[in-house]
């Protein structure tokens, strides 16, 4: 196990400095081809978390586990936010997900992600640098790192460094993902299926991760469709998050590790 003791019971007290200083970088996301974007939205997309997770369920503690209020690392700055839902827990079809953070002007100068099973095994924890003029910014481990087990409940942990140090009054974020695997018919219908139903199905069925990655992917193609405006605020709106512009100064960026 790659995790600091020091890290349980968890909770916002936490102290980031247990976490490891892997080395990473901010990169740019590959182009790709513009989904579908018909038919044209006709209802609000609502986000579904009373759902009942295939797999071994979700986790007893997902309600308050993390700092979903966001947090600062200074009075006079604006809160820094995660994109979660009100419970945060979520399922996902990737192997490594992606974690979205809504960044403004700040003294931050690094987060760091790790990935824990409720064994306490542990991924490294992967240090990116944070957007200094603020933005939206998703953050995921690389390929080489260790894929999500399907049907496991993972925690991640996203702590802010403040400082050139790390220290316990730092901002730490907590959230947790399962990776679940469809078949391949399903899987086949979903590649099908144009951004507007794929955004819906996900948020039907609580995949959260999936939902974000489909829709930021389809708004950095398509800055200006107007269907897409309204389906991110749509579904910001539906989990308490719609005071989240995008897209931000970094919204065509993602985090990798190295």
């Amino acid at each position: 196990m790659k995790f600091c003791n020091l890290l349980q019971p968890l909770g916002l007290s936490l102290w980031v400095g247990c976490l490891g200083s892997a080395g990473g970088a901010i990169a740019q996301i590959a182009p790709q081809t513009a989904p579908p974007l018909s038919p044209p939205l006709s209802e609000s997309i609502i986000f579904q978390e009373a759902f009942d997770p295939p797999g071994e369920g979700k986790p007893d503690d997902t309600a308050g586990a993390g700092a979903r209020d966001g947090a600062r690392c200074q009075p006079d700055e604006d809160e820094i936010e995660v994109l979660m839902p009100r419970r945060n827990y979520g399922l996902t079809l990737a192997s490594h997900p992606t974690v979205f953070v809504n960044f403004p002007k700040t003294s931050a100068t690094q987060v760091r992600l790790l990935f824990r099973d409720e064994m306490g095994d542990s991924s490294d924890a992967i240090a990116f640098p944070v957007p200094q003029g603020g933005g939206l910014v998703g953050f995921r481990l690389s390929e080489a790192s260790a894929p999500l087990e399907v049907g496991k409940n993972y925690q991640w942990f996203l702590s802010v460094s403040c400082a050139a140090q790390p220290t316990p009054n730092d901002p730490v974020f907590v959230g947790w993902v399962q990776r679940v695997a469809l078949n391949a018919e399903r899987q086949g219908e979903l590649a099908a299926q144009s951004t507007v139903e794929r955004v819906q199905w996900y948020a039907s069925h609580g995949y959260w991760y999936d939902l974000l990655a489909t829709l930021t992917a389809a708004r950095r193609q398509h800055p200006e469709d107007p269907m897409l405006g309204q389906l991110w605020t749509s579904v910001l709106e539906s989990v308490g998050l719609s005071e989240i512009a995008f897209p931000g100064p970094f919204g065509e960026q993602v985090g990798t590790s190295e």
